[in-house]
């Protein structure tokens, strides 16, 4: 590879290192596993029975990306609690995991994967399970706040979405839905604490806002669906009174990884940020079940893909983790022939270059790097 781009990396003394681009061979991978889905129903179901084992403090198993079945002791602790950790493509891919953070000092190491797992080398060891099980602490955020302030915050923006101009660009991009296939259901993956930030409490009443819309949209164009739209929520960062509270809006919130497996035909997945493989998990599904191809995605836009590729995909050598939730050529392959209904930068602008953070309306500046993809009435799913 004597024709590869090089990077100049500063060190300490100001000396400069030529490194290479890493490159991870998605290619490899996907023959490696027989070029068959990755994240099947039977894996997610597996990795839920299992999860249970570990909160019960039983030994469990975990499937790797080739079928093979790896045993653990339950580790769960006074003060821990067991969470399912999901690596995508890029992670289970490359054969030099995570080169430059294994180079770096301990407390930074942590500092980077909190969450993600106990150590390094604990990461580095399940690299090849698309689901595994990490012992976190246990959260409790209830104490830093009230039920009284987080029905206020709701309402802010509440009253805030009614108003905004973004609301009317993204109502009018959807009028579009009433030639796509419809929606019984809205599946919210990895949008967050309601009490984090206005970006995660608006996400939900756009959720909540969006049901109402559709459901006025189909009955408009006479479009029946027999049925109210459903909203369901998963994301393991939920507090109890952020559960109330979603309820509170007709939002039902799913354990991990149950969401995944109400995907369905009339699914709209609504996700911003995650930091899960989403698209490829949804992709996965969809390959393994056309049945079950949902039949639109509100979701972040593919520029961080633009930037790594596909396949293969290239990191910076400087990059210290990877992109959480990238595209796979699955995703690209389920959205063939859909319509896309909305952009946010092209429609509302950037968040980076044409708006500053005051231009935005209150909790409405991720919908920058939102797109709507909307699967044709007629598209045929088999």
């Amino acid at each position: 590879m004597s024709d590869t781009p090089k990077e100049q990396v500063s060190t300490s003394n100001e000396a400069k290192i030529e490194r290479p681009p890493r490159i991870i061979n998605i290619k490899a991978l996907l023959e490696a596993t027989g070029n068959n889905p990755i994240f099947t129903r039977t894996l997610i179901e597996h990795a839920a029975d299992q999860l249970k084992k570990a909160k019960e403090r039983q030994a469990f198993e975990l499937l790797d990306c080739y079928g093979n079945v790896h045993t653990f002791e339950s580790e769960a602790a006074p003060g821990k609690q067991p969470a399912l950790i999901y690596n995508n493509y890029h992670t289970m891919a490359d054969e030099n995991l995570w080169e430059i953070l294994q180079m770096m000092p301990a407390d930074f190491q942590q500092s980077v994967i909190r969450g993600f797992g106990d150590d390094l080398d604990e990461m580095v060891k399940n690299a090849k399970l698309p689901i595994c099980i990490h012992f976190e602490d246990v959260k409790d955020i209830d104490y830093e706040y009230d039920v009284t302030d987080l029905v206020a915050c709701i309402m802010q923006l509440m009253e805030a979405w009614d108003e905004c101009p973004e609301r009317d660009v993204l109502y009018k991009s959807l009028e579009a839905m009433s030639h796509a296939t419809p929606i019984t259901n809205i599946i919210c993956f990895g949008n967050g604490s309601i009490a984090r930030s206005p970006d995660s409490t608006n996400q939900h009443m756009v959720a909540s806002s969006l049901a109402v819309y559709l459901a006025s949209l189909y009955d408009k164009t006479d479009i029946n669906i027999n049925q109210p739209i459903k909203i369901y929520a998963q994301d393991p960062a939920y507090s109890s009174m952020d559960i109330e509270a979603l309820r509170n809006h007709d939002i039902e919130v799913l354990d991990d990884p149950k969401a995944f497996l109400a995907v369905d035909s009339g699914s709209l997945i609504l996700s911003s940020g995650p930091t899960v493989p989403v698209k490829q998990i949804i992709a996965d599904l969809a390959a393994e079940d056309p049945s079950k191809c949902p039949a639109a995605v509100l979701w972040n836009n593919n520029r961080r893909d633009d930037q790594l590729g596909i396949d293969p995909v290239t990191y910076k050598w400087v990059d210290c983790v990877y992109f959480a939730n990238p595209i796979s050529q699955r995703s690209i392959d389920m959205m063939k022939g859909w319509t896309k209904v909305f952009d946010g930068e092209e429609q509302l602008g950037s968040r980076r270059t044409d708006k500053k953070e005051e231009d935005w309306s209150l909790g409405t500046e991720w919908l920058s790097q939102m797109q709507i993809w909307a699967r044709p009435a007629e598209f045929s799913t088999a």
